[in-house]
């Protein structure tokens, strides 16, 4: 499937953000601090089709944590694994040194994440998955 990946930190995006989070809620999976994104990076098809998207938000010093979803309908076409390849590269790259993602275990979303060099990370708490950038230890 062609699309294309455009990364927004303005106003005129959080609509769409909004829309996005809904449509994951409707169909059970949790978006609940996407009005925290610093930044969100949208999927759309040549026509302007949005497929979906990736929040990022801050978390601790040198940490992000993504949130992403795709619509049901684009689901296994390989859009999550590509959105979060680009939009972790570009953090990693930029001022991040840690990217995180909390998922349910064994999950297509679990899949993409390790298809991406995300490995578990351990605490109390949902089970959480970790990307670093290689000069950090």
């Amino acid at each position: 499937m062609e699309f294309e990946i455009h990364t927004h930190s303005d106003d005129q995006v959080k609509e769409l953000a909004r829309a996005l989070a809904i449509n994951a809620a409707n169909r059970g999976v949790g978006l609940l601090d996407y009005g925290k994104a610093e930044s969100v990076s949208l999927a759309k098809q040549e026509d302007g089709t949005l497929i979906g998207g990736l929040f990022v938000i801050p978390r601790e010093e040198l940490t992000a944590e993504i949130m992403f979803v795709v619509l049901e309908q684009f689901e296994h076409q390989g859009v999550a694994t590509r959105l979060v390849e680009q939009v972790v590269r570009e953090l990693l790259e930029g001022k991040y040194q840690k990217v995180q993602a909390s998922v349910a275990k064994d999950t297509a979303s679990e899949r993409v994440l390790q298809k991406n060099g995300f490995g578990p990370e351990y605490e109390n708490g949902p089970y959480r998955m970790m990307a670093k950038r290689k000069d950090t230890v």
